[in-house]
């Protein structure tokens, strides 16, 4: 490389931006697992307590109707909480160089530099965050769409509609095996026709 003259010197700056990820099937997969059990906790806890304030209505309709002093049973409940997503740390570095201005970055180019990286990795965690917890949210209403089709009485209905194909296999009604008789009478009809023509070339 030659240089007609002497370049001018510029400012080089990397940044290192770490943000975390929770694109991958893993974190899928344990955002869905935790949401399941999640709701699950929730709606038994729900069960509890209303099994517990319909024993604590009727202990004070006995207190009430014996006269005596009722004193509410105070019980701790447990706070569920949903887990955080699991992620997983990404790495990329961010170049800034000044392309040969012959100047540094002042304090608040760099500071303006820093700020936008962090609003960019804070957008991006945020961004692939939400999106994970739609794909997570879609595939529950999935799963209990099909739930909800996937009855016992659906059950029932396709077990006894498989036992018809099988047994219509097995025992074909009388029209339908004189049907099939007479279709194997004709092939063979026009086969035997088809060989004595065949002879008669031959002679």
């Amino acid at each position: 490389m030659h240089f007609w003259n002497v370049p001018r010197l510029g400012s080089f700056m990397a940044v290192p931006l770490v943000y975390k990820s929770a694109l991958s099937v893993a974190s899928f997969q344990l955002a869905y697992d935790d949401y399941q059990a999640y709701t699950e906790k929730t709606f038994r806890q729900e069960e509890e307590k209303a099994a517990h304030e319909e024993s604590q209505a009727a202990l004070r309709a006995d207190a009430e109707a014996n006269g005596t002093e009722f004193l509410p049973e105070e019980k701790q409940w447990e706070e569920i909480v949903l887990p955080s997503i699991k992620t997983e740390n990404k790495k990329f570095v961010v170049c800034i160089d000044s392309m040969g201005q012959d100047r540094v970055f002042n304090q608040e180019e760099r500071g303006f530099i820093l700020e936008t990286i962090h609003k960019y990795r804070t957008h991006w965690e945020n961004f692939e965050r939400d999106k994970l917890e739609m794909d997570r949210d879609a595939l529950v209403a999935e799963k209990k769409k099909d739930e909800e089709i996937i009855t016992e009485e659906y059950l029932v209905a396709q077990k006894e509609k498989e036992e018809a194909l099988v047994q219509a296999k097995v025992d074909p009604p009388q029209e339908e095996s004189a049907s099939k008789a007479k279709e194997a009478d004709s092939d063979v009809e026009l086969m035997s026709f088809e060989t004595r023509q065949l002879l008669q070339t031959q002679v």
